[in-house]
């Protein structure tokens, strides 16, 4: 599966993404941020919006930004599996006509999410995951439910943690893919973000959660998930073309 992954910062990387065969060997990375041309749509099966500092309304600011709104929305007219982690999510959702607006609380560290009630039958990504797990977050943000977009999980802090839209595009708020290297990186850059908070942990318990295997592995499930289902429906799109 060959698969765009846009990164919107030099500190804020794929982590764990790039454990997982989907990715081995064919993945390219595009950094946005420097105002790369964005490849041709046949270039790649899947697309990887990563997170970033900025926020997804810094149009005005940060020139690169509408053109990668642009990019995403002929990815999404294309009808390319996408996944959004944080910003790529808010950046989905605005694309998507969503408002995208400060949340009522920063929340940084890991909180527990709450996957959404499922329907008719379960979806293929969040389906298989507890009713209620930990995962790693670190937002000041949040964004609206695009219309026509399904939601899958919450959580205390933040309402809207994940949509999926289509069956192809998967946003999400918090962030599976988190490493130790991530965390570290991120309090590096953004220590403005730690001061205190209901839902702001310090860097000291943010790397200690990464020692819980359960929960790591209920979020290296969620990748995985995310991944095969993105390749799933890439491999329809090519069977269809």
């Amino acid at each position: 599966m060959k698969t765009l992954i846009v990164q919107h910062a030099n500190f804020e990387r794929p982590a764990a993404f790039l454990d997982y065969p989907q990715l081995l060997g064919a993945h390219k990375i595009h950094h946005s941020y420097l105002n790369q041309t964005f490849p041709d749509l046949n270039d790649y099966d899947t697309l990887i919006l990563l997170g970033g500092p900025m926020s997804a309304n810094d149009d005005a600011k940060l020139p690169w930004l509408k053109q990668e709104k642009i990019f995403i929305e002929k990815n999404i007219k294309a009808k390319k599996p996408i996944i959004g982690i944080c910003l790529g999510a808010q950046l989905i959702a605005s694309v998507l006509g969503a408002k995208i607006s400060q949340n009522l609380n920063r929340e940084i560290g890991w909180f527990e999410l709450q996957r959404a009630p499922a329907s008719e039958e379960p979806d293929p990504v969040f389906g298989q995951l507890p009713s209620s797990f930990l995962s790693f977050h670190w937002h000041g943000e949040t964004f609206a439910l695009p219309e026509g977009a399904k939601l899958l999980a919450s959580s205390q802090a933040c309402h809207n943690q994940a949509f999926v839209y289509e069956n192809l595009i998967y946003a999400l708020q918090f962030h599976p893919e988190v490493e130790g290297s991530f965390i570290r990186a991120a309090c590096s850059h953004c220590p403005e973000d730690l001061e205190h908070g209901s839902y702001v942990q310090c860097e000291e318990t943010m790397l200690a959660g990464l020692n819980d295997q359960i929960t790591l592995s209920t979020n290296r499930l969620l990748l995985q998930n995310l991944l095969k289902q993105s390749e799933s429906q890439a491999s329809v799109r090519r069977s269809r073309d």
